[in-house]
């Protein structure tokens, strides 16, 4: 299927492959896969990659993603900067082209990306671009659990969208996706994003990002994002109870 055909029920349908699964899986991580691996499958022809993200305490990481936190905040000289609250936007699942992209262990630069203060992620333009267009903003880095809690209820879910991934850029003309080998190898030409928060005192965000082939717009992006809303509420538990990895 190509995204431009999908119905206001699709995202119903596609739930209904995934919802046995999570009902039985043992950790975020599993849940995740799973539903990277349906919607990857339902539209493979206009996917190159799809990928699952979740922020992370860095003391909750387990060690492998640890390390590479660790030696990526190394490289970009903000080692300093981590601590063991800092949230990390943690790969959870991922699908795509090339086989090496089928586990998120083999990530090259994306296992898990440190938050490390606003000003930091106003740094990574697609980061940026994503949490703002969510409706979280980047203050919420730096606040409190419980100030987090107050002042994002109303950003349960929302969407992201590059509609032109090679052109478009931010306020400050930098390129929104960088990666412009990728986009032109992989004939790239929206990514967009489905998430939000969960319902629980830990800051939290959710992000499916996708890499399409093909031209997406609001109004398609608006018929699947609320399929977002059953993963979250599926894996809840299993988040407050610091179930996430395999």
């Amino acid at each position: 299927m190509k995204f431009a055909n999908i119905s206001p029920i699709t995202w119903i349908e596609l739930w209904k492959k995934v919802q046995p699964y999570a009902e039985k899986s043992e950790n975020v991580e599993q849940v995740a896969q799973k539903f990277i691996d349906v919607i990857y499958d339902e539209f493979e022809e206009s996917l190159a990659l799809a990928r699952l993200f979740l922020s992370v305490p860095y003391d909750d990481l387990p060690t492998f993603n640890q390390n590479f936190v660790k030696n990526l905040a190394g490289q970009l000289n903000i080692e300093s900067e981590l601590t063991s609250t800092t949230p990390v936007l943690s790969l959870l699942g991922t699908r795509g082209n090339e086989p090496e992209w089928n586990d998120r262990r083999q990530s090259q630069g994306h296992l898990g990306i440190p938050l490390i203060s606003p000003e930091f992620v106003d740094t990574i333009p697609m980061v940026s671009r994503l949490l703002n267009q969510l409706g979280l903003g980047l203050d919420w880095i730096s606040m409190p659990n419980e100030k987090f809690r107050m002042q994002t209820q109303s950003t349960i879910t929302g969407t992201f969208l590059v509609q032109d991934a090679k052109n478009d850029r931010d306020a400050q003309n930098r390129r929104i996706i960088p990666m412009q080998d990728f986009v032109a190898d992989y004939k790239v030409k929206t990514v967009f994003g489905l998430g939000g928060r969960y319902l629980v005192g830990k800051k939290s965000v959710v992000a499916g990002i996708f890499f399409s082939k093909e031209t997406v717009t609001i109004e398609t992006l608006k018929k699947l994002s609320p399929i977002i809303k059953p993963f979250k509420v599926s894996t809840m538990q299993l988040f407050k109870k610091n179930q996430v990895f395999s």
